[in-house]
């Protein structure tokens, strides 16, 4: 009766894993611009969803001017009540050309923050490149 049990579990198993979708492979990632300006001590929430595929995702500051050289405060986080809440361990600093976040991500709706925390001083035109999971 023990082996039967096993092959049962066994098969359940792989009928389970067989049915999810699986991990993207970064490489067939959508890639999201985000081209915006930021003020001194403001911020910026862009949103995206992870629909199809777990798989990895990236956040990168492609373009920041004038100050190119000025280092800006980022987190990842999930819409809670309207407000973009910081997912623990996903927070950073983006700098020009630069892997800002970078990790595996889950299906779900996701949100990320860029802000001000006094470093510039005046306003900043930038990109925003996000690599997600379809």
């Amino acid at each position: 009766m023990r082996p039967l049990a096993s092959i049962a579990l066994a098969s359940l198993l792989f009928l389970t894993a067989a049915s999810c979708s699986g991990i993207n492979d970064p490489s067939k990632n959508t890639v999201v611009n985000f081209e915006d300006t930021i003020d001194p001590l403001e911020g910026n929430v862009y949103e995206f969803d992870v629909t199809t595929n777990n798989g990895e995702y990236s956040v990168q500051l492609t373009a920041l001017s004038p100050d190119s050289s000025a280092g800006l405060s980022i987190y990842l986080g999930q819409v809670v009540s309207g407000l973009c809440t910081p997912i623990l361990g996903q927070q950073g600093t983006a700098r020009l050309n630069l892997l800002a976040l970078n990790s595996t991500i889950q299906k779900g709706h996701y949100c990320i923050q860029l802000f001000d925390l006094g470093v510039i001083t005046r306003t900043q035109t930038y990109t925003l490149r996000v690599s997600h999971p379809r």
